[in-house]
């Protein structure tokens, strides 16, 4: 099936952007950048947009220190209070950094915290206030990071381990390098004693960092399904090996390393921690608990279902960061564990839908009701989570959810307490739903157009349908047509004045895929995609829709979703948001960019405001034009 995330996530990992070219941290020639107190403030690279603010996204780490977890929300890190086991809750955040963060680690007063482009220094001396002190820039992709005394030691997948002095929080600086010339892309680092344990798309590396300033390997085993986590214990190392699970490497001879047992779970494994005779993996699935007091004949223990991210363990407890939060774990009987806790995020976000004073978003952990009267301080006040949710759209008191089980159908008259009134059930789920009077027209993947009576909330009824050629995958309706984006098979025009028996009039196959459509006037706004780089919004004249004609382009670089409001297209994009002024739609003007720190996925707006489907970087809300520029240009003729 084809999604917008995973596109944007496949994206994500597909290209590289050069350092320093979508994020501008100031001076590129110093890896180092103290930041002024609390002052301190990452800015996004944006044009003619303002940041007002962010919320959600989903977890990547958790670290923990007393009553407190250090959490990577999206592009934030957030501290969580977790006295209460039973009800973890947040107390602080830093401002959004650049980019989604992958690792944390904590030592003494300081939080390190990794997200692609470098390394931030957080003071946390006071939770409740974590302040940034410094920010080290990493020349390629950083994905993890441990600190040992006064170094930090940052895994990244394009340029090795890097070994950083951060003795002077303020001023961390590079001591140290080890690249093995570009033949390993490296996303875990453990240090024990004077060996650094590092792993990468194919091997385990051992590096004697006992001179920071020369690190040298001593060690090497080849792994080649991979390594995404490790931890060490004694005379062995614990590996998360991808798809070939757990495995088992005696290092008593740091030269020689060797596996000595293995634990297949049938799942990807994506990280490890052991304790007391136990190994536990965190799988595509589930935790799984491994019994290791033999070494070379581990056992299943206990198992809990529903787990794929990051794992920490203290004092009995296992703190679990996954897309949708943080769970905290009972493992005191590693035979029976349970969940003592949760805490619960909006995890990555497809979809956005502004009505009234409400955001409606809509994606992996379901439909989130923020109250954005005040757009700076967007709140949390209902949730309904029926799965992953795809795509979002408002119509009178109800929404129409675009799921993995097709289209559900929600009353949100009250929007804090969203209830459930019908569901239309698709082989293989919505991908796009577009609203005409009591008529839902569902993009359905390859399975085309879908039709659907929805003038009884309850039981909603497939009235007609059109199979596309190709995937669809957005849809929007203008009178008597329906337009659909059907990826590598173009736009397609259906006729659905009778909507019993639709029938295409007229298609555009473009150089791209077509991934979403937006009509106004005369006009269709695609958005479009390629693998290869390139991509844009175009747009096509259908006002022959029997013969639409391509009229423009503008490279706006991957662009995945569109929406029209007065004369400006807000194109979602791999990295970013642009406005195009489209008064003269043969001739698009850029008008304004934010770059956003994952990938969006789609945008709506609300008078001055772009909400923004941010995906694991969460919701993002943004003015438009900027501040300044509002006052520059309307103040002096409201004066007038």
């Amino acid at each position: 099936m084809k999604c917008k995330l995973l596109i944007l996530f496949c994206m994500s990992l597909l290209l590289t952007v050069p350092s320093g070219s979508i994020n501008d941290w100031g001076n590129d020639n110093a890896n180092a950048q103290a930041i002024d107190g609390r002052d301190g403030e990452t800015i996004q690279a944006a044009w003619n947009v303002d940041y007002v603010g962010q919320i959600g996204g989903a977890v990547q780490d958790a670290v923990v220190r007393g009553n407190y977890a250090f959490t990577g929300i999206g592009p934030r890190l957030v501290v969580l209070d977790i006295n209460n086991h039973a009800a973890p809750f947040e107390i602080s955040k830093s401002k959004p950094f650049s980019q989604v963060i992958y690792s944390i680690a904590v030592s003494g007063d300081y939080a390190y915290v990794v997200e692609s482009s470098g390394m931030h220094v957080m003071e946390i001396t006071d939770p409740y206030d974590p302040i940034e002190r410094s920010f080290f820039r990493s020349p390629g992709d950083t994905q993890y990071l441990t600190v040992s005394g006064n170094y930090a030691y940052l895994a990244d997948l394009e340029y090795g381990l890097r070994i950083v002095d951060v003795s002077d929080p303020s001023n961390p600086i590079e001591v140290g390098i080890y690249d093995p010339a570009g033949q390993e892309s490296f996303h875990a680092v453990e240090i024990i004693g004077v060996y650094a344990y590092v792993g990468g798309g194919s091997s385990l590396r051992i590096i004697d960092v006992s001179t920071p300033s020369a690190p040298s390997e001593i060690g090497f085993l080849s792994l080649p399904e991979g390594v995404d986590g490790i931890a060490i214990s004694g005379s062995y190392a614990y590996i998360a090996a991808s798809f070939a699970g757990l495995r088992i490497v005696d290092i008593s001879n740091p030269a020689v390393p060797v596996v000595v047992g293995s634990y297949d779970p049938t799942v990807r494994s994506y990280d490890v921690e052991v304790l007391n005779g136990y190994a536990y993996l965190v799988g595509m699935d589930g935790l799984f608990i491994v019994d290791i007091s033999s070494p070379m004949a581990p056992k299943k223990a206990g198992y809990l279902e529903g787990y794929d991210k990051n794992i920490y363990l203290a004092e009995g407890y296992a703190f679990i960061a996954e897309a949708h939060g943080m769970d905290i774990i009972d493992i005191s009987h590693p035979a029976h564990p349970v969940i003592e806790g949760v805490f619960s995020t909006t995890s990555a976000i497809e979809d956005v839908a502004i009505f009234e004073s409400y955001a409606y978003i809509a994606g992996y952990n379901g439909l989130w009701i923020l109250d954005v009267s005040d757009p700076a301080s967007a709140t949390i006040v209902g949730l309904y989570n029926p799965g992953p949710v795809r795509s979002v759209v408002i119509s009178g008191t109800y929404t129409y959810l675009a799921s993995i089980v097709g289209m559900i159908i929600v009353d949100v008259s009250n929007p804090s307490t969203p209830i459930l009134k019908g569901t239309y059930e698709a082989p293989i789920g919505v991908l796009d739903i577009a609203i005409s009077g009591n008529i839902a027209y569902l993009a359905d993947n390859v399975y085309g157009l879908r039709i659907v009576d929805i003038s009884d909330p309850f039981n909603p009824i497939e009235i007609g349908f059109y199979d596309t050629p190709g995937s669809a995958i957005g849809v929007a309706v203008q009178g008597d047509y329906a337009y659909v984006a059907d990826t590598s098979s173009g736009i397609r025009i259906i006729d659905i004045s009778n909507t019993s028996n639709p029938v295409e009039i007229g298609s555009l196959v473009t150089t791209c895929e077509v991934l979403d459509v937006a009509i106004l006037g005369n006009y269709a706004y695609l958005a479009e995609f390629s693998y290869s780089g390139y991509g844009g919004l175009r747009v096509v004249d259908i006002s022959n829709p029997e013969n639409p004609v391509d009229v423009s382009f503008y490279d706006a670089y991957l662009s995945v979703g569109v929406t029209i409001s007065g004369n400006y297209a807000y194109s979602a994009n791999l990295f970013s948001v642009r406005v195009m002024d489209i008064s003269n739609p043969l001739n698009l003007i850029e008008a304004g960019h934010y770059n956003t720190p994952f990938g969006s996925a789609q945008v709506d707006v609300s008078g001055r405001y772009i909400y923004v489907a941010d995906g694991v970087g969460g919701l993002f809300i943004l003015r438009f034009p900027s501040e300044a520029a509002f006052q520059r240009t309307y103040l002096p003729l409201a004066v007038r």
